[in-house]
């Protein structure tokens, strides 16, 4: 299955998930939009390799970039899943900026732990 066939679904599942945004009275212009730093975070499947899947409900976000080491991934906003690359075992952290027309914003770290040295793609 590729990553096409899966993200459509499975980015639907997790923005169902996040909090809706409401707007009161006496607040409105604070709350016209979600968050743009608020994320949903998953773990899915793609081509039988692990990957975290990214989403966010706010209309000016075009897509994420990670950063791990000296690594970076801008993914676009129709498959928003980053394949969790191979490395040694043991704690990493990740940084995840949500990007808009205006360029990326601010990163927030993602820590995750990989067992036995992560997968082997054969590469």
């Amino acid at each position: 299955m590729s990553l096409a066939q899966i993200a459509p679904s499975r980015l639907d599942a997790l923005r169902e998930r996040l909090p809706q945004a409401k707007a009161s009275a006496w607040d409105t212009a604070t709350h016209l939009h979600p968050d743009l730093l608020e994320l949903g975070v998953g773990i899915v499947d793609v081509d039988g390799r692990p990957a975290i899947q990214l989403v966010t409900r706010h209309p000016h976000a075009r897509g994420f970039e990670v950063a791990l080491g000296a690594d970076q991934w801008r993914l676009p906003p129709a498959c928003q899943a980053w394949p969790i690359p191979i490395g040694p075992a043991g704690d990493h952290t990740a940084t995840v900026a949500t990007i808009t027309e205006f360029g990326s914003h601010r990163a927030y770290p993602l820590r995750f732990v990989l067992r036995s040295g992560g997968y082997d793609d054969g590469r």
